[in-house]
């Protein structure tokens, strides 16, 4: 469990070394278009180690039963969970994350989705071009974007 923790520990700073973020100066203009552009930069880094974006989705899919035996595993998990709530809070507060569901959910729903669309990716690499993996990242926080509007946005 610690040379896992290790390894991801280490790439996903590596990764998030180029992605510095003042969330504190996101407001409804630039949240989502900055979101977009950060999931870009990260893609352009797993562009040229794609295993590397493996070791790190690995980290998001430890169940709570494994992470509640292993004290790595549980404060990694929970650094990951407080990451994303850093993110959602300055997006509600500026109006363009819904705050009708709870905070917990609205995570969960986005790690969902994150997790996901990363998996794929995993498959498809291959296939994928830098500039489409960059297309697809954007398309589809562009949707979850929409998902998570306020509810008065919703058709």
């Amino acid at each position: 469990a610690d040379l896992f923790v290790t390894a991801v520990t280490f790439y996903a700073e590596e990764v998030m070394a180029d992605l510095a973020l003042d969330v504190s100066q996101l407001d409804a203009d630039s949240f989502w278009p900055t979101v977009i552009s950060l999931y870009r930069k990260q893609y352009r880094y797993y562009e040229q180690q794609p295993w590397a974006l493996g070791v790190v989705k690995a980290a998001a899919r430890v169940s709570q039963e494994v992470a509640a035996v292993e004290p790595s595993l549980a404060r990694l998990r929970q650094e990951i969970e407080r990451d994303l709530h850093d993110l959602l809070r300055p997006g509600q507060a500026a109006g363009v994350i819904r705050s009708d569901l709870p905070q917990d959910l609205l995570a969960r729903l986005f790690i969902a989705v994150d997790d996901t669309v990363d998996r794929w990716l995993l498959e498809q690499w291959q296939d994928l071009d830098g500039d489409k993996v960059e297309q697809i990242a954007g398309r589809v926080l562009q949707g979850l974007a929409r998902f998570l509007a306020p509810a008065e946005d919703q058709p």
